[in-house]
């Protein structure tokens, strides 16, 4: 059973991705080069008293609300919410306390008038952040269904429990059914083949999946892809390392905004420190600065358009921007749209830049330009950071700007 070290020296599982028993190998998957170890696991020799539980309480540990997904995303958010249940308990527990009755305040309704309260937001985040590697990373895991027994599977999960002192993430499929759909849960204890999960279509209650120590077989498992979808049976039971894996964001940044309660807003709220509406400027080279609080959906782009000209900045992972851009003399109008990375829809699950709402969506926002108005504005745009980039403009007399 391959896990990865951390800094601290703490086990982390991974995904096996293939067990060739012939030439006596076995492959993993990682996303970063780091210190990696493994520990072997017995498939037999299970007894009467084999029995561990770690430290996870449904109750305190898990979400307060289902798996019910979000006008983002559709079909529910359970990976996201399994994971960051995870996350939460290993490196966010001991300061903030549990995290069950946390971040219920209503942080306002989405655009579809839905109610929504912080847990709901970290759910869609945290989806978002880590489904944008998953869509690349779940094949080696699906792969994995043909490649390990369920036996080879409990005894993953029964070590990793031992010797990491920390949920299992569990990926259930369907197989053999049209249109097969999938759903994530966390294993967080074990008694003679009897896997205690957390399932977040079940908020506050624990379930179990059934292995059946003397067929060396899981049983199906019911549950559904979200907590408003009819019930579903699964025959496809597997571990989920993603000890290894990466997010797109990072929890921590998730759980900041969350402790600040998303301003208050389900939309993107834009902070711009440089300016004030209707300031009056005396350069035609404007440069704004400010930050942009993300709410369901991580800001990464800024776009502004002045007049019938566009400008676009990239937006650091603490919201961070700094745009330069070109005013006329006289009053211009400013509009602002900020853009995150959402699944486009389509079977590959490309993850494609998209708007979404902030503050300033019907908010009027000016500068009035204060200098004779130009002859010529010359303006330069595009679309490739690091690329060398020039344009000079020459006067009759010699003069020129570069």
């Amino acid at each position: 059973v391959p896990y990865y070290v951390d800094a601290n020296g703490v086990l982390h599982l991974t995904q096996i991705s293939n067990i060739d028993s012939t030439h006596h190998t076995l492959t993993f998957d990682t996303f970063h080069a780091s210190i990696f170890t493994w520990i072997y696991s017995l498939l037999t020799g299970n007894t009467s008293n084999d029995a561990y539980k770690t430290n996870f309480v449904v109750g305190n540990d898990g979400f307060q609300v289902a798996n019910v997904g979000s006008v983002y995303n559709r079909n529910g958010e359970c990976f996201g919410m399994s994971s960051f249940s995870l996350w939460y308990l290993e490196n966010a527990k001991a300061a903030g306390g549990n995290f069950y009755p946390r971040f219920m305040n209503s942080v306002g309704t989405d655009s579809t008038g839905t109610s929504r309260v912080g847990q709901n937001i970290i759910a869609t985040r945290a989806f978002t952040s880590i489904a944008q590697q998953w869509n690349t990373y779940w094949n080696t895991v699906v792969q994995s269904e043909t490649h390990l027994s369920d036996a080879q599977n409990y005894a993953i999960i029964r070590n990793a429990l031992l010797n990491t002192g920390s949920p299992v993430m569990i990926y259930l499929a369907q197989s053999g059914v049209a249109n097969p759909v999938a759903h994530s849960v966390l294993a967080f204890g074990y008694a003679n083949g009897d896997i205690s999960i957390y399932d977040v279509n079940f908020p506050g209650t624990v379930h179990h999946i059934i292995y059946d120590t003397t067929a060396d077989t899981f049983q199906p498992y019911t549950s559904a892809a979200n907590a408003s979808a009819p019930g579903t049976t699964f025959n496809v039971i597997a571990y989920n390392g993603g000890g290894a894996l990466y997010t797109t964001e990072p929890y921590a940044n998730i759980l900041s905004d969350a402790v600040q309660n998303f301003h208050s807003s389900t939309d993107a709220t834009i902070t711009i420190s440089s300016h004030t509406t209707g300031e009056t400027v005396t350069n035609r080279i404007v440069i704004m600065t400010g930050t942009i609080a993300s709410s369901q959906v991580l800001i990464d782009k800024l776009i502004l358009l002045v007049g019938s000209t566009q400008y676009q900045t990239n937006v650091d992972s603490q919201g961070n921007f700094s745009i330069t851009f070109a005013v006329d003399e006289g009053v211009n109008h400013i509009q602002f749209n900020t853009q995150g990375k959402l699944d486009d829809g389509t079977p590959q699950h490309v993850y494609v830049d998209k708007d979404v709402p902030n503050n300033y969506a019907t908010k009027d926002f000016t500068l009035v330009g204060n200098f004779p108005q130009s002859v010529i504005i010359t303006t330069l745009t595009w679309d490739t950071n690091d690329t060398d980039l020039d344009t000079y403009i020459i006067t009759p007399t010699g003069d020129y700007s570069c």
